[in-house]
Parts: C-alpha cells; structure tokens; sequence
C-alpha cells in the first residue's frame, strides 16, 4: 500500500513538473503516461465544409479529440477542441487541465456527450479561466442531477456563449440559471449569448430567468426553443425585454450602489426600515428640528380690551363710516391682483384677453 501511494505521489510531482510545449498531441502522451491513463486519446484536425488536407473522422465512442487549426500549416495554432461521445473522467479531465490552457489561440471548446458529474465541474471551471482567450464553451447532452451549470456564470467569468442544449435542465436548474445571470447584489458582465433549447424549462422556469434579466446587461442572444414554455412564460419574459419599472427594493439597491460609486454616505434608514436618500434625510432632520421649536415657543396673548377702549374704537369706525357717505366718487387702489376669477364690473375684477389683471376699486 505505501509502494502505491509512493508511486501516486511521484507521478503527482512528475507531471506538475511537466512543461508543456503546445503540441496537444505530445503532451497528452507525456501527462497521459505520468497520470498512469494506458488508453491515450488520438488527436485529429477536424473536417471541414472544404475538404482540409489530413483530415481525419473520429467514431462515435472512440477516444479521439478533434482540433480546429487557425493556421493549418502550424499544429501549434489550436483554436477549438471537440470532444465527442466518449466519457471524461476526473483523471483526463486533469491531464486536459495542464493540456489546453498551454494552447494560445485556444478560443472554443465543445463537450458532446462526455459524461461530466457535478463533481467534477468545478474543475472544468478552474480550467475554462486559466485558458486565457477561451470565449465559446459548448456542454450538450450533459445532464447533471445537482445542475451545476449556473457555476459558470459567476461575476467572474469570461465566457461570451455558453450552450447548455439537451441537458434536462429544469425549473429549479433555471433558477439557478436566473440567479448566475444576475441579482441585485451581483451580475454576469461577459455572457453575450445563453443556449437553453432542447430542454424542461416551463412557465415557472421562464419567470425564474426573466428574474435574472432584470439586472443583467450583457446578455445580447437567449434561446429558449424546444421547451415547455406557454404563454404565462412568454409574458414574463417580454415584459423585461421592454422598459420596466423597478420596484422599491430595486430603487434603492440601486441608489446605494450609485453612492458606492460616487464615494458617498450610505442613506440614512427610516422607522420603518426603509432607506432614505441623502436629500430625504436632511428634509426631515429640518423637519423635526422645526417642530421642535414650534412646541418650545410659548404663543403670545394679546390682552383684553377694557370697555372704555372698546366704546372709543367703535366710535372711531361710526365717524369713518359716515365721511365715506359723503364722498360722491370712488377712487381706485394701485394694487393688482392676479388670476382672479371675478367677471366684468364686480369688485374683484376681471382677466382681459391678453391676461393682464384688472386693479381694484375700494
């Protein structure tokens, strides 16, 4: 037992020693031997439309990969790999990972039908982010029990189109699908084009992932063909395709993000737990420092008036009263009053057609 450990742990340190050169073929051989893996994958250019000079087919279940060249004259300018068909164990999945990220112009890679596990998924995606110019990532007729996909989609990834066809995904998978494009608290910012056909998405599934478009602003290209989504569905989705209004916990996500941003305070809170902005809070600190004041001052009583002074003012009104009968002639008051509503020769005057208020006669 401690020969074989012995033996694990040299082969471990032999192929983290291994540097890789780029030809995909000869490194596979080399990591291949050092992981102990007997039945090494044969490696062909893949045939094209035009019929490419060494050419070869692979058979379905055959451990072969498939590589297109974007220079056909240099084995070294690998730019997509195609697996098909055959099952990629957490072993080969291993090699692969020392194999594909010493690839420069490796920009697509596509697994049909290799039997991945939630398992081992995560490490497809620690290898996927150290492919430096990887975009196109193709996981068809791959069903995963946990639906592990949404993994992919995180903030960080650097994906532009992620093809999930054929991979039984279904309502609590889209969930996670909806979550992994974006939320109020984080957002997918690379993915450009997302391929869910084929699948056991329904109307539920359909309002899980229109969730996610809400705060997504990436995403240019969504298929949703051959599902078993209704009109319900088709709703939810058209409704975020459009401008739409955000709700209340969305408003003000959004300003505290905005005043992240800016540098500034986060919002004060209101007795009922909801944020206030910067404004809002100092109009209502006025607010009850104003109230405050009012109840502090005492209002002033003006004193009563002895009956001697009340006889004198209301003779001064009757001796007013009766100069004003003798005067024959009214004169008018400067003042002017506009928007009046009175109409011609009453005594709040009248609007003209241009507007111009009337004056007032006492």
């Amino acid at each position: 037992m401690t020969a074989e450990m012995e033996s694990e742990q040299r082969a471990e340190q032999g192929a983290e020693q291994y540097q890789c050169c780029g030809l995909l073929q000869q490194d596979l051989t080399e990591l291949c031997a050092w992981a102990g893996i007997t039945s090494v994958p044969r490696v062909t250019v893949r045939p094209s439309c035009a019929a490419t000079e060494g050419a070869e087919s692979c058979r379905l279940g055959e451990r072969c990969i498939q590589v297109e060249l974007q220079n056909d004259s240099d084995p070294r300018s690998v730019c997509g790999v195609f697996l098909r068909g055959w099952k990629v164990e957490e072993e080969m999945l291993g090699v692969l990972s020392k194999c594909l990220p010493a690839l420069g112009n490796l920009k697509a890679l596509n697994l049909w039908s290799t039997g991945l596990t939630d398992h081992i998924l995560p490490a497809l995606g620690v290898m996927v982010a150290r492919c430096p110019r990887l975009w196109s990532l193709t996981l068809e007729g791959n069903p995963l029990p946990e639906h592990s996909f949404h993994m992919l989609m995180g903030a960080s990834s650097t994906l532009s189109h992620l093809s999930l066809r054929n991979n039984c995904i279904d309502d609590r998978a889209a969930r996670l699908l909806g979550q992994g494009l974006s939320s109020m608290r984080s957002s997918n910012h690379s993915l450009l084009s997302l391929v869910l056909s084929f699948n056991r998405i329904s109307d539920v599934g359909a309002e899980h992932i229109a969730e996610g478009l809400r705060w997504n602003r990436s995403l240019l290209s969504l298929s949703l063909a051959h599902n078993h989504i209704g009109d319900a569905g088709a709703v939810k989705l058209a409704e975020v395709l459009q401008p739409f209004k955000l709700r209340h916990e969305e408003v003000v996500e959004r300003r505290r993000l905005l005043m992240e941003e800016q540098g500034q305070p986060r919002a004060a809170e209101s007795s009922n737990g909801h944020a206030l902005s910067l404004q809002g809070s100092a109009a209502a600190d006025k607010l009850s420092q104003a109230k405050q004041r009012t109840g502090t001052t005492k209002k002033k009583l003006r004193p009563l008036q002895t009956p001697d002074a009340a006889a004198a003012v209301v003779q001064r009104v009757a001796s007013r009263s009766s100069r004003e009968l003798k005067q024959p002639h009214h004169r008018a008051r400067p003042g002017r009053i506009a928007g009046c509503g009175g109409g011609a020769g009453e005594a709040g005057g009248s609007w003209g057609k241009t507007g111009a208020a009337l004056p007032l006669a006492e």
